[in-house]
């Protein structure tokens, strides 16, 4: 569970800062921090720490209720159910991790989950 508590955070931050920068790029973002002060870059690391911190928090909330709800239906289930139900959770992950590029997974910090 807590590989997949950091698989989500870094999704969602390179997901989140990814788009802010390429759009605050698009804008000239590049060239306010190229020529800014030490005053004005001390507020943009202050305002993407904060986004970055917001992003986590809501990131860690999300995998707490997924674990909380995961483990409630789990036992719920006999043994063997148990057994059958984790082994097609672990399939369908593993499925969509060996979608993505070698490259893509590294850099998400993605592994098939194994049994």
């Amino acid at each position: 569970m807590k590989r997949l508590k950091i698989m989500s955070i870094l999704v969602a931050l390179k997901a989140y800062l990814g788009a802010k920068f390429d759009k605050a790029q698009s804008c000239g973002f590049a060239k306010m921090i190229k020529n800014a002060d030490a005053k004005t870059l001390g507020e943009i690391s202050f305002e993407i720490d904060k986004r970055a911190g917001k992003l986590i928090a809501e990131a860690d909330s999300s995998k707490q209720d997924f674990k909380s709800e995961f483990d409630k239906r789990i036992s719920a289930l006999s043994e063997d159910e148990r057994a059958k139900f984790k082994e097609e959770f672990a399939a369908r992950y593993n499925e969509k991790v060996l979608n993505l590029s070698v490259k893509e997974a590294q850099e998400l910090g993605l592994k098939i989950i194994e049994n």
